[in-house]
């Protein structure tokens, strides 16, 4: 009896552990998504790297139409619950970030996981690589 007890226990601790989502992946930004948003000419490209520790880094580079391309980077912790990935920023171009920019900011992933968007705003939007 105890021993059947134990392996049901045992079966039901690992199951518990099986259910969670891992998650990990490229995103890129939806160039269609965001054409025509910004100033005629420029460019921005952004890709977010998620592994499955809870860690992110982005990359992003913006082009102006006039100027140079600009670089920048930024890393941090996420969560993820259901389908809300919630990133909270800790390092920016190298260095810890700024108090303004380790605030929460809610993303929505779509159900197939292909898809990362910020909620409110379609037009930035991110598709799995």
């Amino acid at each position: 009896m105890k021993r059947t007890l134990l392996i049901l226990l045992c079966f039901t601790v690992l199951g518990i552990g099986c259910g969670s989502k891992k998650f990990s992946g490229t995103y890129v930004t939806d160039a269609a998504a965001i054409e025509g948003m910004g100033e005629p000419g420029s460019s921005l490209m952004q890709e977010h790297i998620f592994r499955e520790d809870g860690t992110f880094e982005t990359k992003s580079i913006e082009t102006p139409a006039q100027g140079e391309r600009r670089e920048k980077s930024a890393s941090g912790t996420y969560t993820l619950k259901g389908n809300d990935l919630t990133m909270v920023t800790t390092i920016e171009d190298g260095k810890p970030a700024p108090d303004s920019s380790r605030v929460p900011v809610p993303f929505q992933l779509s159900d197939d996981m292909k898809t990362l968007s910020l909620p409110g705003l379609p037009w930035v939007k991110y598709l799995k690589k």
